[in-house]
């Protein structure tokens, strides 16, 4: 699934902000739940559930966050929103010299 502002809303709605995503290893439990909630098709509690038992079973977290970093970077959405927030700062740097 691409991430796009409707997957941005469910990420958000799972406790992960926009304003997390510098911070994935920080907190990389909330990522890969908020991520697999959204491609699966489940709720926080539920992803959570299935990630608990993942860990259980032995299994980490690199192949969920691998997939979410993945899917970031080959969101055409989510990078538009990397180059004008860029733009943005370099034109907020050149306002203020």
């Amino acid at each position: 699934k691409e991430i796009d502002l409707n997957a941005l809303c469910v990420f958000e709605d799972n406790g992960l902000s926009l304003l997390d995503l510098g911070k994935i290893d920080k907190k990389p439990l909330l990522f890969a739940r908020a991520y697999l909630a959204f491609v699966g098709n489940m709720d926080a509690e539920t992803a959570g559930n299935e990630i608990n038992a993942h860990l259980i079973a032995g299994n980490g977290l690199d192949d969920v966050i691998n997939a979410f970093t993945n899917a970031l970077n080959d969101s055409g959405f989510f990078q538009a929103m990397l180059k004008n927030a860029e733009k943005n700062a370099s034109t907020s740097k050149a306002t203020k010299k």
